[in-house]
């Protein structure tokens, strides 16, 4: 269980869909625990050609901002359904 404090983006299902995150986040704003937390619900890889640059930037905004975000794990990322769909083979 996480609390996540109010405004707060939900944001679910980008299977590496890279340039719909930029776009998504410049329509809603920057992390900024002041003005907009995120909630990012998982899958952020696979059937997407980006996957790996998803990753990199979610995970460059938590460090520089890691009360601003909130990233859940899905069921995306796990080793199954990386070999199963396209992530294991972006990384190779």
């Amino acid at each position: 269980m996480v609390s996540v404090e109010e405004p707060v983006a939900v944001v679910g299902d980008i299977h590496g869909q890279f340039f719909d995150l930029i776009t998504m986040m410049r329509k809603a704003g920057e992390p900024d625990t002041k003005t907009l937390n995120y909630l990012f619900l998982g899958d952020y890889v696979d059937r997407g050609t980006s996957g790996i640059e998803v990753c990199l930037l979610l995970f460059a905004l938590k460090i520089a901002k890691p009360g601003a975000m909130t990233l859940l794990r899905g069921n995306h990322e796990s080793r199954s359904m990386t070999e199963t769909f396209t992530f294991r083979d972006e990384v190779l």
